[in-house]
């Protein structure tokens, strides 16, 4: 994302920035220290934010829909 091209799609960095981990999440260190992301309930691990796909198909989607119509997007926000 260009934070200077991409001014009006900012509002989805954001959301995606306070996004809370879905349940069964949990932040947890490594013994190097990293940090990373870990359910507890399907013993899957990621050293990404669960919900950073989303927001990334999320992005990909609106920034579509601005080369098609050129205008705004939905869910933009001022």
């Amino acid at each position: 994302m260009n934070p200077i091209k991409d001014k009006n799609l900012l509002w989805i960095a954001k959301e995606g920035l306070k996004a809370p981990l879905p349940p069964h999440w949990k932040p947890c260190q490594a013994e190097n220290e990293e940090i990373f992301y870990h359910n507890f309930q399907t013993k899957q691990s990621t050293v990404t934010h669960p919900c950073d796909e989303y927001y990334k198909d999320l992005y990909e989607k609106e920034k579509a829909k601005q080369r098609k119509g050129g205008g705004k997007t939905t869910g933009q926000k001022k």
